[in-house]
């Protein structure tokens, strides 16, 4: 048609890079056919295929920590993980390269419920294409126990309330915090605890 200025071209495959171009052209009465110069090329990426199976391991959930695995996407450069905290409402994102299937997300507080979702993308040139995210899968980290928190919050304590310590404060905290995932970090942070009330 010659007043159509748009065109919807379907059954693409996915995550392939298209070069497209314009040009018109003349039917004659006698049949023949002239065409103009065609138009500059642009490019296009389709999308990738959406990831699915996302899911978290039940027996891989600790205070600061999951563990998730998806059904891996062939041809893409890598994953985006969209890690929402349910009380703050807070969104981080994480990648994970192609060839993964599973990742754990650490750095995450105690007793608390976390959403994630993932998508595939692929980088070609400057220019990056995402798929659509997954469907959503939710899961809460493990509570910190009254009597460890109290005993956390005491060396915590002890570390800001002593000199000797200087600046070291803080990391010792995010050191013990992240990691704080089994018995053996437990029976550290009640050891600690207890020579840091006694410095």
């Amino acid at each position: 048609s010659t007043s159509a200025l748009n065109a919807k071209i379907t059954g693409l495959t996915p995550n392939t890079e298209y070069k497209f171009a314009v040009q018109a052209y003349y039917k004659a009465s006698s049949g023949d056919v002239t065409y103009s110069d065609k138009q500059k090329e642009v490019s296009f990426s389709t999308r990738p295929v959406n990831v699915g199976g996302l899911k978290y391991d039940e027996s891989a959930i600790y205070f600061d920590k999951i563990s998730l695995s998806w059904s891996p996407v062939k041809n893409v450069t890598g994953y985006e993980i969209l890690i929402l905290n349910a009380a703050t409402k807070a969104e981080q994102t994480k990648t994970v390269p192609y060839g993964e299937s599973a990742y754990t997300v650490s750095g995450l507080n105690p007793g608390t419920k976390y959403t994630f979702k993932i998508r595939a993308y692929t980088v070609r040139g400057t220019a990056t294409t995402y798929g659509y995210y997954s469907s959503a899968v939710s899961a809460k980290t493990i509570a910190l126990p009254a009597t460890k928190q109290a005993a956390f919050d005491g060396f915590i304590e002890a570390l800001n309330n002593t000199k000797n310590f200087n600046g070291n404060a803080v990391l010792f905290k995010e050191v013990v915090f992240t990691d704080f995932s089994g018995d053996r970090n437990d029976t550290i942070i009640e050891s600690m605890a207890k020579a840091g009330a006694n410095t």
